[in-house]
């Protein structure tokens, strides 16, 4: 079965269009955010791209710490880590080892592995896993949610728990809770009902976001294109590391 959301969200990028975007973006001395594996995109570090070195296909970097930061290497370096850069309209990112010239004072990041290109796509719908903790709170209660896009969510509950719902019906005061953050959602509705896919009889009620203050639409949209960024690439690890087992 195809994997529509890689089709439409995610193109991994050939040799030239990585030459020219980061020959362009070293020109600029654009910003180029790294993080370690397992970490959320919070916890970035940003560096300057000083250089790209065509021939052994190495991105050279800067640190933009301030000055008495400089004195001490990133504790990033000789990790695993995510890169992300803005080029455009785009965000490209991938993962690599962090390392460190002492001749000539700069970060190295070799850019070996698969290199994607995230296109925005409105409608991005994102599964709850290990690592994506997505709760809705309608009342007082708190439901662990299978998915999560900018505008909704869906869960699961009893077939018997699920009479408390109607389609349509408007619940105020929500709140999500997604992968650590908090956003407050004042109105939501209930998109639907269907027979969930589990052996008890269950269904799935699907959640409306309704009239979201712009910035915490803004935010909610920028957070799940952040965490699905963040979820191709530990496919991609995890699929190296079973090929090297």
């Amino acid at each position: 079965m195809a994997d529509h959301n890689k089709k439409h969200y995610f193109m991994i990028i050939d040799k030239d269009e990585l030459k020219s975007v980061a020959l362009d973006h070293t020109e600029d001395k654009g910003l180029v955010q790294l993080w370690k594996q397992g970490k959320s995109e919070d916890t970035v570090e940003d560096f300057e791209a000083h250089d790209y070195d065509e021939e052994n296909g190495r991105l050279i970097l800067k640190s933009t710490a301030k000055l008495l930061s400089l004195l001490k290497l990133s504790p990033l370096l000789n990790k695993e880590v995510f890169l992300k850069m803005t080029v455009g309209k785009y965000h490209y990112f991938t993962y690599s080892i962090l390392e460190y010239d002492k001749e000539e004072k700069v970060y190295v990041l070799p850019l070996i592995n698969d290199i994607y290109r995230g296109q925005q796509r409105t409608n991005y719908r994102l599964m709850a896993s290990s690592y994506i903790k997505i709760q809705f709170k309608i009342g007082e209660i708190v439901y662990k949610c299978q998915d999560i896009s900018a505008g909704g969510v869906s869960f699961i509950v009893p077939t018997e728990e699920a009479a408390i719902f109607e389609k349509d019906d408007l619940h105020e005061g929500c709140a999500l809770l997604f992968c650590g953050k908090r956003f407050e959602i004042n109105k939501a509705r209930i998109a639907g009902l269907w027979d969930a896919e589990v052996k008890e009889p269950h269904k799935k009620v699907g959640i409306a976001f309704v009239d979201l203050k712009p910035q915490i639409e803004e935010d909610l949209y920028r957070q799940v294109n952040s965490e699905a960024r963040g979820e191709e690439v530990r496919k991609k690890l995890a699929e190296r590391k079973a090929k090297q087992s």
